[in-house]
């Protein structure tokens, strides 16, 4: 039986850094898992207690795929948030009118940026340009008005 002496233990170290450099560039969360999995066959190579490839390998395959099923999903979320933290409806506030605004179009300055608008309040005359109005809701990118009302 032919037995192919262990790859030495840096060269697993090198491969576990480098697959940490390619993860933050491509930002995945799956390339690190890798990583780890040639960091610590790096390190029980190095410690001495893998001496065949045929054993490095099955350790670098099961630990990285096993860090990756376990960890992968709770690490993104810490990293990348769920979108519905986002609010997106905009409902309540007030913006101004830049543009004249009908039933079909028209623009605000909302915080700072442009937004597409259209009078969503069953009224059909324009609310002039320079008035205050109120956010009712979102129609996909454009924001559904009404002029500003006053409350009591």
């Amino acid at each position: 039986m032919w037995i192919m002496t262990a790859i030495p233990y840096w060269v697993w170290l090198i491969a576990g850094l480098l697959l940490f450099i390619t993860e933050m560039i491509s930002a995945t969360f799956f390339i690190a898992f890798f990583g780890i999995g040639a960091l610590i066959v790096g390190t029980l190579t190095a410690l001495g207690l893998v001496h065949e490839t045929g054993t490095q390998f099955l350790i670098f395959g099961l630990s990285s795929i096993l860090l990756l099923v376990l960890f992968r999903k709770t690490i993104k979320e810490k990293f990348f948030p769920a979108r519905s933290a986002f609010n997106d409806n905009f409902a309540g506030d007030t913006a101004t009118a830049e543009t004249e605004i009908t039933n079909l179009d028209g623009s605000l300055m909302y915080k700072g940026a442009l937004w597409a608008a259209y009078r969503a309040d069953g009224k059909n005359t324009p609310i002039p340009a320079g008035l205050v109005v109120d956010i009712i809701g979102t129609d996909g990118i454009k924001l559904k008005v009404k002029p500003h009302t006053m409350e009591e």
